[in-house]
């Protein structure tokens, strides 16, 4: 459990508005948001990159717009840190994104691999360009 001050802020902020699935769907704009916000925040980055799978599973085709407009920029950005932890469940992140998301990205291919592509080669991390 994080106990950082930064993520019990966040937890107080989406408590309310993630009890159940359907409060989850109809807020899940507002949800989005405020991952992103708190994504830029390093103490309680990692448990976000932990908590976002269960998101991308249980909203599924409800947040690839989202995903593609807010979220995959953002984790982007992140893949230029130089924090192993951080690098290692932001893959993980991809991955359950990739694995949830997966008809999504096949209907939208040509929107997500332009995306995808674009981004990943132009990281300044000789690593993850190959």
């Amino acid at each position: 459990m994080d106990l950082t001050r930064d993520y019990q802020r966040f937890y107080a902020e989406i408590y309310d508005i993630t009890q159940t699935l359907p409060l989850i769907l109809h807020n899940l704009t507002e949800i989005v948001n405020k991952i992103v916000q708190y994504l830029d925040n390093k103490e309680c980055r990692k448990t976000i990159l932990r908590i976002m799978p269960g998101l991308f599973r249980d909203a599924q085709s409800d947040i690839f717009d989202q995903f593609c407009d807010k979220i995959l920029p953002k984790l982007i950005e992140i893949l230029n840190e130089r924090d192993l932890d951080i690098l290692e469940d932001l893959f993980k992140c991809l991955a359950y994104a990739l694995k949830y998301l997966f008809d999504d990205i096949k209907k939208n291919f040509g929107r997500f691999y332009n995306l995808y592509i674009n981004e990943f080669f132009s990281s300044t991390n000789r690593h993850i360009q190959r």
